[in-house]
C-alpha cells in the first residue's frame, strides 16, 4: 500500500515538473596576437637600444679618428734618437761638417728630387758617398733653418720633414742593428730658391 502511494506521488511530480531548455552561451574572446606582435617597443627599452646604438658609433669613430696615433705609438726616446739623426744630417750640412753627415745617413741611402725643365719632368739621385763629399761648404748662420717634425715611428721606420731655408726635406729612417740612420730622402725646393746651396746638389 506504501509503495503505491510512492509510485503515485512521484507519477505527480513528473506530470508537474517544468521542462529547462539547454542554452549555449557564446562569448566574444577578442584575438589580440595581432596587436600584440605590432605594439613597439616600451618607454624602457627604447632608451636603452638607442643608447647602445649611440655608445658603438662613438667608439667606431674614436677607432677611427685615434686608431693611428694608439697603434703606433712614439717612446719618448726613439723619437729624441729621430730628431738627433735629422739634426745631425742638417746641421752638419750647414756647418760643412761631413763627419757628422756620415753618423746621419746609411752607406745606401739615395736622396732624390724631381726636376722639371722645358715641360718634362726627370728623377735625380745621389748617394751617400757623393752626398758626404759635398758637405764641405758653410752655410751663413741668417740661412740654418733647420725646423724637425716628426711624421711618423712605427717599429723600426720613421719619417720626418725638414724645413731648410731653400727647400724641404722628406727622410726616411730605418732602425738597423739598434742605430737609426737615414735610408732615403725626397726633397723640393721652394719656388724661387737655388738648387745649388742644397744638400745633394752636385757643386754645392
Amino acid at each position: 500500500m506504501r509503495h503505491a502511494r510512492r509510485e503515485h506521488a512521484r507519477g505527480n511530480e513528473r506530470a508537474h515538473a517544468v521542462p529547462v531548455e539547454r542554452q549555449t552561451i557564446h562569448v566574444d574572446i577578442p584575438d589580440d596576437r595581432h596587436q600584440f606582435a605590432e605594439q613597439e617597443p616600451d618607454s624602457e627599452a627604447r632608451p636603452c637600444h638607442v643608447q647602445l646604438r649611440s655608445k658603438a658609433y662613438i667608439a667606431l669613430l674614436t677607432l677611427l679618428l685615434f686608431g693611428p696615433a694608439l697603434a703606433s705609438p712614439q717612446p719618448p726616446a726613439d723619437a729624441d734618437r729621430v730628431r738627433r739623426v735629422a739634426l745631425d744630417y742638417i746641421e752638419g750640412w750647414y756647418a760643412g761638417d761631413a763627419d757628422r753627415m756620415a753618423r746621419a745617413v746609411h752607406p745606401a741611402l739615395v736622396k732624390r728630387i724631381v726636376r722639371t725643365r722645358d715641360g718634362k719632368s726627370t728623377l735625380h739621385e745621389m748617394g751617400a758617398a757623393e752626398l758626404i763629399a759635398a758637405t764641405a761648404r758653410q752655410t751663413p748662420p741668417q740661412r740654418r733653418r733647420s725646423d724637425v717634425r716628426i711624421l711618423d715611428i712605427f717599429g723600426n721606420t720613421a719619417s720626418v720633414r725638414i724645413d731648410a731655408d731653400e727647400w724641404i726635406d722628406y727622410p726616411h729612417l730605418a732602425r738597423i742593428d739598434g742605430k737609426w740612420r737615414i735610408v732615403n730622402v725626397l726633397w723640393a725646393l721652394r719656388s724661387g730658391n737655388d738648387e745649388e746651396r742644397a744638400p745633394g746638389t752636385q757643386g754645392s
